[in-house]
């Protein structure tokens, strides 16, 4: 392989000594760490080494992130760098029409956001999954792995304490699993590790005791630099909790109340998002809510088979989203709500938004919030866990992310039809 040897670190080196080489690999691998770890370095070279030991196979690797434009802003562009850093980027095998390829020793190395994943895709020999902690459920990567012959590499930033990550992937037997952090990364510029050492809350030579036990920071703490889930999340790479959460204080209850009126919310989720329909009451001090779906739901018709199934009343008024339109790969453009009235949901009505996001979840939490425990409680209790306000340089502005919010979403359009209108009792 012409140009400058490839430096690589930890991660790789975990890679490279666990693959079976003869075999095309037997374990697939699980990167956990900080910032400035190396993970996505260390993967993107060893996808290098890959296919220069299978070369001239026609092996197809897959990279992606959660959206194109995510892939092609972060990965694709760190990967041609380390190309051209040793001397191995030649123009005539980059394809730069949407989605990017790149032809390396007669294989095919493909860019693609996982939004972009259907059950009709072109299967893969190896997959890298970067920062898979940024997808709110499994779908898409359930979809890709679905058509992969041999092995993936999954990294992640440990940013939520609660995650299908740890539940679906972690635990599983095929899978090798590493946490590096920054400061065991030979390559990380010293202005962006001195960045992330300000985090730090606690004295450096104490890293090895549990934090209970550690002393406080000799610099950082008077310089005011000092954030602790920064620190644990993106320093030591650790799972913590993260700040601002926006409903922390959450009642879950067995069942939902017997002889209570209830309306439905719904809110859409196509093919990654989930679709969830929510039983929903309240009264002067409390809400009640219980999930009663949880999968992504393409069509009005498919909703309608999940509500039969299940024994919903497709009478009951359901207040829904009113971004309720979806271009369809395969059935054009669907308007949901004018489809399941087709199909007989004839109290269902979309939400009017005339009032902030924030107005209604601020009306809800002046209840005690109930959410019934049922077999959505994993989903629910990750969406409690981790639905917060957005950060910006370090400031929690007004306003929540766009992420572990859809049962909240179904649950706060129950909210707003039930104080809205006038609602008649349903059982």
């Amino acid at each position: 392989m012409a140009g400058k040897q490839l430096r690589a670190g930890i991660n790789y080196a975990f890679i490279y000594n666990n693959f079976d080489w003869d075999n095309n690999g037997s374990y697939n691998f699980l990167l956990q760490g900080s910032s400035g770890s190396g993970k996505t370095f260390d993967a993107l070279i060893f996808i290098i080494t890959y296919c220069t030991n299978y070369k001239n196979k026609g092996l197809r690797i897959l990279i992606s992130r959660e959206t194109y434009s995510a892939t092609k802003d972060t990965v694709l562009a760190d990967f041609i760098r380390i190309l051209k850093d040793h001397g191995l980027y030649d123009e005539k095998y980059h394809v730069q029409s949407h989605p990017q390829k790149y032809i390396l020793e007669g294989n095919t190395i493909s860019f693609k956001g996982r939004d972009e994943s259907s059950s009709h895709g072109q299967r893969n020999d190896l997959i890298y999954f970067n920062e898979l902690m940024n997808d709110d459920n499994s779908s898409a990567f359930d979809q890709l792995e679905g058509r992969l012959s041999g092995i993936f590499i999954a990294d992640y930033n440990p940013k939520y304490t609660a995650h299908w990550v740890y539940d679906k992937i972690k635990s599983r037997p095929d899978v090798k699993f590493l946490k590096t952090t920054f400061l065991t990364c030979a390559f990380l510029p010293p202005k962006e590790r001195l960045a992330k050492l300000r985090y730090e809350p606690t004295h450096p030579e104490d890293r090895r005791l549990p934090m209970k036990d550690r002393r406080p920071h000799p610099v950082n703490i008077a310089a005011g630099t000092v954030d602790e889930y920064m620190w644990r999340v993106y320093g030591e790479g650790e799972a913590a909790a993260a700040e601002g959460i926006i409903f922390q204080h959450v009642t879950w209850i067995d069942r939902f109340p017997d002889g209570m009126g209830f309306i439905y919310g719904m809110d859409f989720g196509y093919t990654v998002d989930p679709c969830v329909i929510v039983k929903y009451a309240e009264d002067d001090y409390n809400i009640w809510a219980e999930w009663l779906s949880y999968e992504p739901m393409e069509t009005p018709e498919a909703i309608n088979e999940h509500a039969l199934a299940t024994g919903l009343n497709v009478k009951t008024k359901t207040f829904a989203d009113s971004s309720d339109k979806h271009i369809s790969e395969n059935k054009g453009a669907i308007e949901f709500v004018k489809g399941l009235k087709a199909l007989g949901w004839s109290n269902i009505e979309k939400v009017k938004k005339t009032k902030s996001i924030m107005y209604w979840i601020t009306s809800m939490k002046k209840k005690k919030i109930h959410i019934v425990q049922n077999q959505y409680y994993k989903e629910a209790k990750r969406e409690q866990e981790n639905y917060r306000l957005k950060t910006i340089n370090g400031f929690q502005i007004n306003q929540p992310i766009d992420k572990f919010n859809h049962g909240w979403d179904g649950t706060r359009y129950g909210h707003i039809g039930w104080n809205t209108k006038k609602q008649k009792a349903f059982w």
